[in-house]
């Protein structure tokens, strides 16, 4: 993505706390199947700003936004995180 101004301001950028990072970047989330590992959907947002509120900003749109839908084979849903209780992480 072009380092413009508006582009800087709308989706920010990450690994850098004073925004200096050379371009702004987008972060995704996918919605996969566990079983086929094949691709339902997928969310992009910004990348900038605190990194657990914009994971969970992208996981609320997917939810409400219902990206999948049962058709393409989203009857249920679980969210996982390498970091979730049980996991190695």
């Amino acid at each position: 993505m072009p380092g413009t101004p508006g582009n800087r301001a709308e989706f920010g950028s990450a690994g850098t706390a004073d925004d200096s990072a050379p371009c702004p970047q987008l972060r995704d989330l996918l919605v996969s199947d566990a079983s086929s590992r094949g691709a339902l959907a997928v969310v992009t947002g910004p990348s900038g700003g605190d990194k657990a509120a914009a994971e969970q900003a992208l996981l609320d749109r997917a939810l409400t936004e219902r990206t999948c839908s049962p058709r393409a084979g989203c009857g249920s849903l679980t969210v996982t995180s390498p970091v979730s209780p049980g996991s190695p992480g």
